[in-house]
């Protein structure tokens, strides 16, 4: 586990107080344990070196090496969502889940069902690739990317929080998810759906069904309904992949979980 930056240390001091300041204190340190760390992509304007090969982006188009081909689906040529250089995120990956180098590349299909993710090495070639011209969708628009430090909490609902959730009374279980999770969730995805434009690494995820993600899976990567990209899953919802711990140590890819 690497320390946590300063930016993790305010917002741990901040969530402690928001539980103090909401009745729960004789639960702190049981609610303080599942905090989880996690890296926000949050999307901007680009600038060239966030187009340059191998650089971190959400839309536009991939890296990849010359021998792949680009991912299919059972409607054509998936659509590429984004790309991550994971030697810029490293040290906000407190618990070393990810590799530490080498490029993240994610696709999807239209509807967030069906998604690939590749992993290829540091010194790896790789090139630009233009979208297939048999895609049945355009490119999303191409942002360049912020990456966040981020402490998470679990839903109310989730597996994550059953431990504490038993021994809260009922009062207590309405003020963590209304004046504890979702005041923090609201500030680290501020305004409507859509409007936000972060996306997600490790942490937790937010999805339909609380219980989506096991207790032995990580988050490999949340990608939201983004306006900068012009991009939307389903009803402006987020696409969460999961990923089986020991599956992710093994970086074992191609076996994952997908959730909106």
């Amino acid at each position: 586990m690497k320390p946590e930056t300063p930016e993790h240390e305010k917002q741990r001091r901040e969530l402690l107080d928001l539980i103090d300041e909401h009745g729960l204190t004789a639960h702190r340190d049981a609610i303080a344990a599942l905090l989880r760390p996690a890296i926000g992509l949050r999307t901007r304007a680009p600038v060239k070196a966030d187009l340059a090969v191998g650089g971190t982006r959400v839309g536009g188009q991939p890296d990849l090496p010359p021998g792949v081909a680009w991912p299919e689906g059972d409607d054509g040529p998936l659509l590429f969502v984004l790309q991550v250089h994971l030697a810029e995120v490293a040290a906000l990956d407190l618990e070393g889940r990810l590799p530490k180098d080498g490029l993240l590349v994610v696709f999807s299909d239209s509807w967030g069902r069906d998604v690939r993710v590749h992993h290829f090495a540091a010194g790896v070639e790789l090139a630009p690739r233009a979208t297939p011209a048999s895609s049945m969708h355009p490119a999303f628009r191409a942002c360049g990317v912020d990456a966040l430090a981020e402490l998470h909490l679990p839903p109310s609902e989730s597996a994550f929080f059953e431990s504490v959730h038993e021994v809260l009374e009922s009062d207590e279980r309405d003020a963590y998810h209304d004046d504890v999770w979702l005041t923090w969730r609201e500030r680290q995805r501020p305004g409507s759906a859509g409007k936000a434009g972060i996306h997600q690494l490790l942490g937790y995820a937010v999805a339909e069904r609380y219980e989506a993600q096991a207790l032995d899976e990580e988050v490999l990567v949340g990608f939201d309904s983004d306006d900068r990209v012009a991009m939307e899953w389903g009803d402006v919802h987020c696409v969460w992949v999961l990923i089986r711990r020991d599956k992710l140590a093994e970086r074992a890819f191609g076996e994952l979980h997908v959730e909106m």
